[in-house]
C-alpha cells in the first residue's frame, strides 16, 4: 500500500509470510488482520489482529478468535480435546452450511456431529489441524493430509515451515526424504532469510523453538523456490536440484 501510513488490511487464503516486519516498519500505524475459514462456515472464522511480536513469535501468526455466532472445536476421533491438544478443526454456528448440493455421500463425510458440554452440535470437519490456546485463540497447524510420521512421531511439516517464516525465510517446505538405508529424514527446503544465516544457524535456531524430533536433518537454502503454474512450490524440482530422486 504505497503512500499509506495506516490502514486495514485483511489476509486471508494464504500462509502469513515472513515479510511482515518490513510491512510494519514501512507503514506505521497499519492494521494487519489475519482471517481462517472455508466457504462451507461462511469464508471467515476467526479474526485476528496482528501484532509485531505476532510476527516474532514460534508459534506463528494466530488464526485468532471465532466472530460472532461461530464456534470453533478441536476435535480428535470426533471427541474435543483439552486447550492447548492438536486435532482437526471443527466449525459450528449459524454460518454452517447444510451441506453440498446433490452430494449427499461428501455431506455426511464432513458435516457431522460432536458433543459439547453434553450436547451434540452440528459441525463442519475442515480437514486442517489446529489448536486453542487457553483463550480461546485457533492457531492452525497444517492439513490433516499433510501430516507425516518419522521415527514413530507425528509431525506437522507446516509447523516446521512456520519456525522458518519467523527466522526471515519467506517461502519453505518440509519434505520427508529417506536416507541410503531407507530410513525417512525430514528435509527443509528454505529460501535464504533476509539476515543471512547457515544450515547450522538455522538448525540452531529451530532447536529454540520446535521439539527435537522436528528439528530437519538438512537445511537447504535457494534464493527463491520453483513455482508451478498455480503458484505452489514445484517440489518435484526443487528436490531433483540437491539431487535427491524419487
Amino acid at each position: 500500500m504505497p503512500g499509506r501510513s495506516a490502514g486495514r488490511t485483511p489476509r486471508r487464503g494464504q500462509t502469513v509470510s515472513g515479510e511482515l516486519p518490513e510491512t510494519f516498519d514501512a507503514h506505521p500505524g497499519i492494521e494487519l488482520y489475519n482471517g481462517y475459514g472455508p466457504v462451507e462456515s461462511c469464508v471467515f472464522a476467526t479474526v485476528h489482529r496482528i501484532t509485531e511480536d505476532d510476527t516474532a513469535a514460534a508459534t506463528g501468526i494466530p488464526a485468532g478468535l471465532p466472530v460472532p455466532g461461530t464456534q470453533m472445536y478441536i476435535v480428535r476421533d470426533g471427541i474435543p480435546v483439552r486447550p492447548g491438544e492438536t486435532g482437526e478443526v471443527a466449525i459450528g454456528g449459524t454460518g454452517l452450511a447444510l451441506g453440498y448440493l446433490n452430494a449427499p455421500a461428501q455431506t455426511a463425510a464432513v458435516f457431522r456431529h460432536v458433543t459439547a458440554d453434553g450436547e451434540r452440535v452440528p459441525v463442519y470437519l475442515t480437514g486442517d489441524q489446529g489448536r486453542l490456546d487457553e483463550c480461546g485463540v485457533l492457531h492452525f497447524v497444517g492439513r490433516k493430509d499433510a501430516q507425516i510420521k518419522i521415527a514413530g512421531h507425528r509431525i506437522e511439516p507446516a509447523e516446521i515451515e512456520s519456525a522458518a517464516r519467523t527466522l526471515g525465510s519467506t517461502r519453505s517446505v518440509v519434505m520427508p526424504i529417506p536416507d541410503r538405508t531407507g530410513t525417512p529424514r525430514i528435509i527443509l527446503f528454505a529460501e535464504q532469510p533476509y539476515t543471512a544465516m547457515t544450515e547450522q544457524e538455522m538448525q540452531g535456531h529451530l532447536r529454540e523453538r520446535l521439539p527435537a524430533y522436528m528439528v530437519p536433518s538438512k537445511v537447504h537454502f535457494v534464493s527463491s523456490m520453483p513455482l508451478l503454474e498455480n503458484t505452489k512450490i514445484n517440489k518435484r524440482e526443487l528436490s531433483a536440484r540437491f539431487g535427491y530422486t524419487s
